[in-house]
């Protein structure tokens, strides 16, 4: 495995966390009828917020070079076998901080459902829309691990395919023009939206650690075209997003690809803070859990104890992004240390 996957993964959450923060301190003063942050500082907090589209790929392509290393050596049932013991540790945080997350905005805002609201919620990922995707391809990564492992081109090529068409479908005339209504069939009920966004990128990390061997050399010789496509994508994002006239959501889709083919060619010894980013990447899922719960507190606090700062977001972001990123490992690492660190898997994965 490569070792600087751990790092990249302390850098996606922290990039998650950044983008949440950004999202709900503007959204909340916005709700209020507070005036938006217009300028330079609105096109920093919009580039900010974009390295959040990065996040989540990073996240299943690494999640696909774990799989590789529970299914590739083993019979299909003692795959399962120790994958079932992944997913528990990925669906009890999950059902955890779903219900916490669930009567907090009840608090908050007063947002209710009936019981199948509730379970519905649970079902497509509600706030944690990334889970279910997760979980899919974790049962069905035995099936891919043998298909990528002769097949691994046209396992890649049939899985993006079908993101292209489903992107078209969740948003008809993406491509330029619609599918017949026929087509609809196959756009599946509960991941449709996270599989048009991030359907290629856990195969990816499949096929990649099966043939890391042969495909490292390869993208070394690509390294500076990969470069310079993951900076133009990244231009254009931050373009479609601050024009109103200029939609692109093919763009946004298409961003991570070329930093997916650079995570391989990282070193682990060219990551500053090393060591920090390794202790958050080990905390990732709980942190991913749990600082939307936090976000959501920390600014219903401001609004009752310091509501001139809803009025600066430049000065409210910071103040949410630390705490929304650093109350949850302060909160995880208490944990380890108390006697019960026994549940730490559970709550926290």
């Amino acid at each position: 495995m490569n070792r600087q996957f751990g790092a990249l993964s302390g850098l996606a959450i922290i990039f998650v966390v950044l983008n949440h923060s950004i999202h709900m301190g503007t959204l909340v003063p916005q709700q209020m009828g507070l005036p938006p942050v217009i300028g330079p500082g609105a096109v920093l907090l919009v580039a900010l917020q974009q390295l959040g589209t990065y996040a989540v790929p990073v996240f299943l392509f690494i999640s696909g070079c774990f799989a590789v290393y529970s299914a590739q050596n083993a019979s299909l049932w003692q795959s399962y076998k120790s994958i079932w013991a992944r997913l528990q540790h990925i669906l009890w945080p999950y059902l955890i901080w779903s219900v916490v997350f669930y009567i907090v905005v009840y608090i908050q805002w007063g947002e209710e459902y009936t019981l199948p609201g509730y379970i519905k919620n649970l079902l497509v990922g509600y706030p944690f829309n990334f889970v279910p995707l997760l979980l899919l391809f974790y049962l069905l990564a035995p099936l891919l691990v043998r298909i990528g492992r002769n097949h691994g081109l046209l396992l890649v090529a049939a899985l993006g395919l079908y993101q292209v068409v489903l992107i078209n479908l969740v948003i008809p005339g993406a491509l330029g023009f619609q599918f017949p209504a026929w087509m609809n069939f196959l756009v599946p009920r509960v991941v449709s939206t996270t599989l048009a966004d991030w359907a290629v990128f856990f195969p990816l990390g499949i096929v990649y650690s099966l043939h890391a061997r042969s495909l490292v050399p390869a993208l070394r010789k690509l390294a500076w075209l990969l470069l310079i496509a993951l900076i133009a994508l990244f231009v254009l994002r931050n373009i479609s997003v601050n024009s109103s006239a200029l939609s692109m959501p093919l763009v946004e889709r298409l961003a991570p690809l070329p930093l997916i083919g650079l995570v391989p060619l990282i070193k682990r010894n060219q990551i500053p803070m090393i060591e920090q980013l390794e202790r958050v990447g080990r905390m990732s899922y709980g942190l991913y859990l749990t600082h939307l719960v936090v976000a959501d507190v920390v600014i219903w606090l401001f609004e009752i104890i310091l509501p001139w700062l809803l009025t600066n977001q430049l000065i409210l972001e910071p103040f949410l992004f630390v705490l929304a990123l650093g109350i949850p490992l302060g909160a995880m690492y208490g944990l380890t240390r108390l006697p019960v660190r026994s549940a730490y898997h559970y709550v926290f994965g």
